[in-house]
C-alpha cells in the first residue's frame, strides 16, 4: 500500500517535473540532460515534502533537515538518469521509436527512464526514513 501511495505522489511530482522539463527545454532552450536535472530537482523536492508524512508517516519538522541527504542521493540519481537520457536521445532505436510514435525524442526518453526512477526513489526514501527514525526518536527522549 505504501508503494502505491508513493507512486501516486510521485505521479504528481512527475507531472510537475515533466512540465518543468518541457518548459526548460522549449522556452529556455536547455539540452535534455540539463533540463532533466533542473526539473527533477523540483519534482523530488515535492515528493519528499508530501510523501514524508503521507507515505512514511514522518510528519515531524525534525525530518526536514534530512532533505539534504535526500537531495544528495538525488544529485547522484538525477545525474545518472540525465546521462541515460542523453544516451537514449542519441540511440537510433529511440529515434526510430520516436518517429513511429510521433513523439519528440526528449519526451520519449523522459518517459522511458521514469519507471526505474520511481523504483530507486521509493527504495532510497524507505531506507532513509527507517535509518533516521531511531535517530529522531532517540533525540526526543
Amino acid at each position: 500500500m505504501a508503494f502505491l501511495k508513493f507512486s501516486i505522489i510521485l505521479g504528481f511530482g512527475w507531472i510537475l517535473d515533466f512540465f518543468s522539463y518541457l518548459t526548460v527545454i522549449y522556452i529556455f532552450n536547455f539540452q535534455p540532460k540539463d533540463a532533466n536535472f533542473i526539473s527533477s530537482a523540483i519534482g523530488v523536492t515535492f515528493v519528499w515534502l508530501i510523501s514524508l508524512s503521507r507515505v512514511f508517516h514522518k510528519g515531524s519538522k525534525k525530518y526536514s533537515k534530512y532533505l539534504f541527504i535526500y537531495w544528495g542521493f538525488q544529485i547522484i540519481s538525477i545525474s545518472g538518469y540525465s546521462f541515460l537520457i542523453s544516451y537514449l536521445v542519441m540511440s537510433k532505436f529511440n529515434v526510430s521509436l520516436s518517429s513511429l510514435m510521433n513523439l519528440p525524442i526528449e519526451i520519449l526518453t523522459k518517459i522511458l527512464v521514469t519507471p526505474l526512477n520511481l523504483l530507486t526513489n521509493y527504495i532510497f526514501m524507505k531506507l532513509l526514513t527507517k535509518i533516521i527514525s531511531p535517530r529522531i526518536n532517540h533525540k526526543a527522549n
